[in-house]
């Protein structure tokens, strides 16, 4: 069966005249999208709309203000179990459909005006390789973590904030192998998903560098969870050595 994509192009022309338009708070339609790639058999517009409905009501049926770290650490969980197992979700241009035509609501319900960005960002719906897309990073999440040994298989993508799964994860391939990314979200989130986070924000960055450093000398995809452990808290003593010492007067 098609599945429907929308090209890099022709979204960026798209989100350009919505841009520059007039009145930000109407954009222009949708693309028109392509179904004439073949792939397998899910229906994807009934699958999607689903989906959409299923997100939205993430904000509905929220008992407090959704956040957009408790909203994304939820919704990546959706998103991997509505979409199938299937030839679009390796096309770049059906994650920029998914964001262009039928999720578009749903990226300007997370990313409301704000200050000098009236609209979303461009990234958010389009980019050559559709990395930075918001729909595909949310399933990416999901998929990255997801580990059918567990008795929640999604557990480890309920920990972490946005900027922890963008920053450190998705952009460092250092941290994406699964016996790495689980030892590297338990060591900073020891108390479990909500507890508090073990290093600062310029720690963990510290963090990263000196893992990708020494994951250019070792094959990091061999390492067991018991060794990622020991590799990730080696880095950290290593990183937490080099750091000025605090004095009794600071």
């Amino acid at each position: 069966m098609p599945y429907p994509i929308v090209t890099d192009a022709t979204a960026r022309l798209w989100w350009k005249a919505w841009k520059e338009s007039d009145n930000v708070d109407e954009p222009p339609p949708s693309p028109e999208p392509d179904t004439s790639v073949e792939g397998g058999a899910p229906d994807w517009s009934g699958a999607v709309v689903r989906l959409m409905d299923d997100l939205n009501a993430l904000y509905e049926g929220a008992a407090v203000p959704m956040t957009s770290d408790r909203f994304e650490a939820a919704a990546c969980i959706l998103v991997h179990k509505a979409l199938p197992c299937d030839a679009a979700l390796a096309d770049p241009e059906f994650w920029i459909w998914m964001a262009t035509c039928p999720g578009l609501s749903l990226i300007r319900r997370r990313y409301p005006p704000s200050g000098k960005a009236q609209i979303p960002d461009r990234l958010n719906f389009t980019s050559g390789s559709a990395r930075e897309t918001f729909f595909y990073r949310l399933w990416v999440r999901a998929q990255l973590a997801h580990d059918p040994a567990l008795a929640d298989p999604y557990d480890l993508a309920r920990y972490g904030d946005v900027d922890f799964w963008r920053s450190h994860v998705f952009r460092q391939m250092s941290t994406e192998t699964g016996p790495m990314l689980a030892a590297f979200i338990r060591f900073q989130h020891p108390k479990g998903p909500d507890g508090e986070k073990r290093l600062s924000q310029h720690e963990i960055r510290d963090l990263v560098k000196y893992m990708r450093r020494a994951a250019a000398n070792m094959l990091v995809e061999t390492l067991d969870e018991q060794q990622a452990a020991r590799f990730v808290e080696e880095q950290w003593q290593k990183v937490h050595s080099t750091r000025p010492k605090k004095t009794a007067a600071q």
